[in-house]
């Protein structure tokens, strides 16, 4: 694949949702903005989909910056299950138009399930390097949650 090359692909529905996520579990490194709500969700166990995920694959590292009504609960309950899952809490003020974007494999997924149910995948090197510096970026700015700070 050449930086020119590019691919856009639409995914309707909630179970297309779910595949895009499945996908980017076989990664070696995700990167995430999640919007979390504990009336609409991909699987009824989210933490327990994202914790046999991290069994499945030995080599998934997971950066997470999470929002939501529930963003604390699940995120503590998957960081409790393994060390290779990170979170950090997207300001208040900030709001996000879709609910989840994932950043894997050269690829930006653009996750809708709610709603109209539309998502999609963008494969393009240039677009995917681009978004993973800065989701980065933003990841150095924000503060540590409290609940994975060392206590001494």
């Amino acid at each position: 694949e050449t930086p020119n090359d590019v691919s856009i692909k639409f995914y309707k529905g909630f179970i297309s949702a779910r595949k895009i996520y499945e996908e980017s579990f076989k990664a070696n490194e995700v990167r995430a903005f999640a919007k979390t709500d504990q009336e609409e969700t991909l699987w009824e166990n989210n933490a327990k989909v994202f914790n046999e995920a991290f069994e499945k694959n030995k080599q998934l590292k997971w950066w997470e910056i999470t929002y939501g009504a529930v963003a604390v609960q699940l995120s503590e309950d998957i960081y409790a299950h393994t060390d290779r899952y990170f979170f950090k809490f997207l300001p208040k003020k900030l709001k996000f138009s879709t609910e989840d974007i994932l950043i894997y494999d050269g690829k930006v997924a653009i996750i809708n399930f709610r709603g109209d149910s539309t998502s999609i995948v963008l494969q393009s090197t240039d677009f995917y390097n681009n978004l993973k510096e800065l989701f980065d970026f933003i990841w150095e700015l924000l503060s540590d949650p409290e609940s994975t700070k060392k206590t001494s």
